[in-house]
């Protein structure tokens, strides 16, 4: 195995790649599958994105109470003068 599947192997690993991802991705290449090789990304992804925006709900919910905390305070301060 030479360099160019090192940096594959590395690019996989970077985006977030089980080791057993990567070896089902380098089988499918091997047997010169590349539409298989682009639904595993694609479905790969896809996982990706749902994580993400499951993510981005929590920081969403957080910054909404951050917000009303913020408010409070300022009606809390405007009381007081």
């Amino acid at each position: 195995m030479g360099e160019a599947y090192e940096n594959l192997k590395q690019n996989l690993a970077d985006a977030g790649c089980s080791p057993g991802l990567c070896e089902h991705f380098r089988q499918l290449g091997q047997n010169g599958d590349v539409h298989g090789q682009l639904r595993l990304l694609a479905a790969h992804k896809k996982k990706l994105l749902k994580a993400y925006h499951e993510e981005q709900r929590k920081i969403d919910c957080l910054d909404f109470l951050m917000f009303n905390l913020q408010q409070s305070l300022q009606e809390n301060k405007d009381e007081k003068n």
